[in-house]
C-alpha cells in the first residue's frame, strides 16, 4: 500500500439526537492532520460533555505527525453498550486504491461483520455498487466504477455487553475528506447472557432439542456427553438414547465477549409396567391393584368398571360387588412414553348353572352339552349315563347311541365354590341306510339309483332324492332316462323315520360321447402314401381304424406307404372315452396311372404318321405336347413327345421318344426279361437290324438309384440281370444306348426295363 501525506482539518461538532443516543461529527478538511484524544463523558440523562468543557458545537483542531490519519479517539467516564458508525465519502473499493473505515473496541480492532451492517447506501450516481467488508475493514466501491465524490459507506451498530470504555473510529491514511457520524447509544446495558434450555426430560423421543437463548449476534460452540458437540445454535440429537443424558454446555462470543450457561438434559428408556389383582375376590372384599416399575415422573390412570378411576400406582376398592367385575386398564405416561395394561377381574362366586343340550338327538349324531353363564377359572365335573364323565365347559358325545339317554349333572366350581345343575336327556333311534348307482355313465344311458337297509324284510323309512338339474323323487328306486352331462355330481337321498334321519351322498359321472374327427389325405395317385387321421388327442382315449382287404391299425394316425388301387373304398374309426364309443367313416381314392409310353424307332422312308394312347381314369384330363387334350393322338415327326395326366389328387407326366432311321439300320429295345435260365428271354440288349453299319456302339443299364449295373461297347454282349456276380432284383432298370453309323449320324436310345423272375 502506498502512504501519502496530505493535510487536513478535523472538525469535532456534537450534534443534538433523539434521547436514546447522541451525535458526534467528525470531519477532514485540507489543512494540518489533525489526532488526538477526546474524553466523553455520558451521564445518566444521556447527555455528553468534554472533558476540556468544549462548547458544543466550537470545531476541535489537534495535530499529529505521519504516525496515521483520520483517526479520533475517544476515552469514556463511564461505560456505554453500543455505538453508531455512518461513514461518507469513501472513495475506493478493495480493487483500486484503498480507502477504509475501522473501529478499535478498548483498544482491540473490531472485526466488522454483515450482522453489524444495518444498511449499505449507495452513491449519488446511479448504478453505483454498494460497500466491500473486507478483512473486517468496509470499503467504498470499487475504484474506477464511477465518479465517486459523496458515496456513503453504510450504518454499523456494534454491541458490546461488557460495556465499552474507548473507541476510535477512523480510515487509514489515504483518507481524503471522509466524514464519519458517530451516535452514542445511553440504553442501559442490555441482557449480556446466554440461556441454554432442552425440551428434555424425554422418553424414547425422537429428537432431543438444545436451544442457546441469546439476543446477541455471535457464534455458539456446545458441548456434552460422549464428546457431543456442535457449532449450531440450536443443534439436535435425533433418537436420543439414555446414554445421551448429563451436563450440556454452551460457549456464546459476541464479539470480544464469550457467555457460558450450562443444562441438565435426563433421557429415559420406556418402562415396561406390569399389572395384577388379587382377582378372584367374593363380594364385599377388597379388590386391590399392584403395578410396578416406578419411575420418578411417571403418571397412573386406571379405569374400569362402574366408573372407577384412581391416579394411584396401587389403588384399592373395598367391599367389591358384582357390578365392579369386568375389565381394568392401567395407562401410564413417563414424559411422552405411554403404556397400557388390562386386567379381568372375576368379583363374584358362579351364579346358578344351566345345562343346554340338542335333544332329543337321533341315535349316530353328536350329542352336545354344555353349561352356562361362563367365567374365567370356573371347572367344570359332569357325570352320566354309561360311566359318562367330563370336565370342559361344552362336552361332546359322538356318536350318541340309545343308551346315552338318561340324567345328566354338571358340578360348576369357582375359587372354592360349587353350584349343581341337572337335565335328562333322550336319544331316538334313527335309520341307517345304504346308496347306490350305476355310474358312471355315458350320454344316453338310464341312471339307476337304489337306497335302502341291507337285508331289511320291511322297511317303514320315508325317502327322499334330491339331484343336479332340479331332480327329485320319493321312491328307494329311481330311474333317469337318457342321462346326460348337465346331470352329472352328487344326489342326495335322506331315510326318516320320524324325527331322525339319515342322510347318504351319491356320486354320479356323467360322461359325454367322445367327439371324433377323421380325415384322410386324398385322393392320391397310385404308388403314393395315404394318411389316415383322426383326434381330438387324448391320452385317456382309444382309436381303431377297418378298411378294405382286411386293413386295422390301432393308431391314431396311420400311413399306408405306396398305396395302389386296392386300397380304396371305405374305412371306419372307432374312438373309446372312458366308456363311451362314437366311430365314423372316411373314403379313400387311390387314382390308378396309366400305362407308360414307350420309345419309338421308326424308318425314316416308311414313317406316316404313328399313334400314341394312353388310358385315362374317371374325371381325369389330358395334356400333350401338341397342346392336343384327348387320350390318343397322331404324330406324323419325330422327336419328343410328353403329356401330363390330372385327376382329383394326381398329377403325372410321362415323356417318349420317336426316333427315325434308314431302313435297314434300325434298332429296337424290349421292355423286359425273364433271368431265370429257362432259355427264353435270358438275357437284355438292344435288336439291331440287319444291314446296319454301325462304327460305335455302347450300352450301359442303371438301377433306381441311378447306379450303373451293366456297360459294354461291344454290340454282342447282353445283361443277364447280375451285377459283379450278385443276382439282381426285380423291378424296374433303365438303359442308355448310343451308336453312331457309317454315315456319321449318332443315335441315342433311353428308356427303362423290367426284370422279372
Amino acid at each position: 500500500m502506498i502512504r501519502r501525506s496530505f493535510v487536513a482539518t478535523l472538525t469535532f461538532l456534537l450534534l443534538s439526537i433523539p434521547a436514546f443516543a447522541q451525535m458526534v461529527q467528525v470531519s477532514h478538511f485540507s489543512g494540518p492532520v489533525a489526532y488526538g484524544t477526546q474524553t466523553v463523558t455520558v451521564t445518566s440523562s444521556g447527555s455528553i460533555t468534554t472533558a476540556n468543557d468544549t462548547c458544543l458545537g466550537s470545531p476541535l483542531q489537534y495535530h499529529a505527525g505521519l504516525s496515521g490519519a483520520g483517526k479520533y479517539e475517544f476515552a469514556l467516564s463511564s461505560p456505554i453498550y453500543g455505538i453508531w458508525v455512518q461513514a461518507s465519502n469513501l472513495n475506493a473499493g478493495p480493487f483500486g486504491t484503498s480507502e477504509y473505515l475501522e473501529v478499535f473496541i478498548n483498544g482491540v480492532q473490531y472485526v466488522i461483520t454483515p450482522a453489524d451492517v444495518l444498511s449499505y447506501d449507495h452513491c449519488g450516481s446511479a448504478g453505483a455498487d454498494t460497500c466491500y467488508l473486507t478483512s473486517g475493514r468496509l470499503y467504498g466501491p470499487e475504484a474506477g466504477a464511477i465518479s465517486l465524490s459523496h458515496y456513503n459507506g453504510g450504518v454499523l451498530h456494534i454491541k458490546m455487553c461488557s460495556g465499552i470504555t474507548s473507541f476510535s473510529v477512523g480510515s487509514n491514511g489515504n483518507a481524503n475528506g471522509v466524514s464519519y457520524h458517530v451516535s452514542i447509544d445511553t440504553l442501559p446495558m442490555p441482557p449480556c447472557e446466554v440461556i441454554a434450555a432442552s425440551n428434555a426430560p424425554l422418553c424414547d423421543g425422537p429428537v432431543l432439542n438444545l436451544y442457546a437463548n441469546s439476543t446477541n449476534i455471535g457464534t455458539y460452540v456446545w458441548t456434552g456427553p460422549g464428546g457431543f458437540t456442535s457449532t449450531l445454535q440450536n443443534p439436535t440429537i435425533p433418537a436420543p438414547a439414555p446414554t445421551v443424558s448429563g451436563t450440556y454446555t454452551v460457549v456464546h462470543t459476541v464479539g470480544l465477549m464469550t457467555y457460558t450457561d450450562t443444562i441438565e438434559v435426563a433421557v429415559f428408556d420406556a418402562p415396561v409396567v406390569t399389572a395384577t389383582s388379587n382377582s378372584p375376590v367374593c363380594e364385599g372384599d377388597t379388590l386391590s391393584f399392584r403395578s410396578s416399575p416406578y419411575v420418578p415422573g411417571i403418571t397412573y390412570n386406571w379405569e374400569g368398571s362402574a366408573g372407577f378411576a384412581s391416579t394411584l400406582q396401587n389403588p384399592d376398592l373395598y367391599f367389591i360387588s358384582s357390578l365392579q367385575m369386568g375389565t381394568y386398564t392401567l395407562y401410564t405416561d413417563l414424559y411422552g412414553c405411554k403404556d397400557t395394561v388390562e386386567l379381568f377381574v372375576v368379583t363374584t362366586l358362579p351364579l346358578n348353572p344351566m345345562i343346554s343340550v340338542n335333544d332329543p338327538v337321533c341315535e349316530g349324531r353328536d350329542l352336545s352339552l354344555s353349561v352356562s353363564p361362563i367365567f374365567a377359572g370356573q371347572t367344570y365335573s359332569w357325570s352320566g349315563p354309561e360311566s359318562f364323565t367330563g370336565t370342559s365347559q361344552s362336552p361332546l358325545i359322538s356318536p350318541a347311541k340309545l343308551v346315552h339317554s338318561g340324567q345328566y349333572s354338571v358340578v360348576v366350581s369357582l375359587d372354592g365354590c360349587d353350584n349343581t345343575a341337572t337335565r335328562w336327556v333322550t336319544v331316538l333311534p334313527s335309520p341307517d341306510i345304504t346308496a347306490t348307482s350305476n355310474s358312471p355313465l355315458c350320454t344316453g344311458d338310464t341312471l339307476f339309483l337304489m337306497a335302502g337297509y341291507p337285508g331289511a324284510v320291511m322297511d317303514t323309512s320315508v325317502y327322499t332324492w334330491a339331484g343336479p338339474g332340479g331332480f327329485s323323487s320319493e321312491h328307494d328306486t329311481s330311474l333317469i332316462y337318457g342321462i346326460n352331462p348337465d346331470l352329472a355330481g352328487t344326489y342326495r337321498v335322506v331315510a326318516a323315520m320320524g324325527s331322525c334321519y339319515d342322510t347318504v351322498y351319491v356320486p354320479v359321472e356323467v360322461n359325454p360321447i367322445p367327439t371324433l374327427i377323421a380325415m384322410v389325405g386324398g385322393p392320391v395317385c397310385e404308388g403314393e402314401d395315404v394318411l389316415l387321421a383322426s383326434g381330438p388327442t387324448d391320452v385317456l382315449r382309444t382309436f381303431e381304424w377297418a378298411g378294405p382287404g382286411g386293413f386295422t391299425s390301432g393308431e391314431q394316425y396311420h400311413t399306408i406307404k405306396g398305396a395302389t388301387r386296392t386300397a380304396s373304398g371305405t374305412y371306419t374309426v372307432t374312438t373309446t372315452l372312458k366308456g363311451c364309443v362314437n366311430s365314423t367313416i372316411v373314403n379313400v381314392n387311390i387314382v390308378p396311372l396309366p400305362a407308360p409310353l414307350r420309345d419309338t424307332i421308326i424308318c425314316n422312308d416308311m414313317f406316316v404318321g404313328l399313334g400314341l394312347e394312353i388310358a385315362l381314369p374317371p374325371d381325369a384330363t389330358v395334356y400333350w405336347s401338341t397342346r392336343e387334350t384327348t387320350d390318343k393322338i397322331y404324330v406324323q415327326e419325330t422327336g419328343k413327345y410328353w403329356m401330363q395326366m390330372t385327376a382329383p389328387g394326381c398329377i403325372t407326366s410321362d415323356t417318349v421318344y420317336i426316333a427315325g432311321e434308314l431302313c435297314g439300320c434300325g434298332m429296337t429295345v424290349p421292355n423286359a426279361f425273364t433271368p431265370n435260365g429257362d432259355g427264353t428271354n435270358d438275357v437284355f440288349a438292344p435288336i439291331i437290324a440287319k444291314g446296319c453299319n454301325i462304327v460305335q456302339y455302347q450300352f450301359a443299364v442303371y438301377d433306381r438309384w441311378a447306379n450303373k449295373v451293366f456297360l459294354t461297347q461291344d454290340m454282342t454282349q447282353k445283361w443277364d440281370g447280375t451285377f459283379n456276380g450278385r443276382t439282381m432284383d426285380i423291378g424296374m432298370y433303365m438303359y442308355l444306348v448310343s451308336y453312331k453309323v457309317a454315315t456319321g449320324k449318332e443315335q441315342v436310345l433311353r428308356g427303362d426295363v423290367t426284370l422279372v423272375r
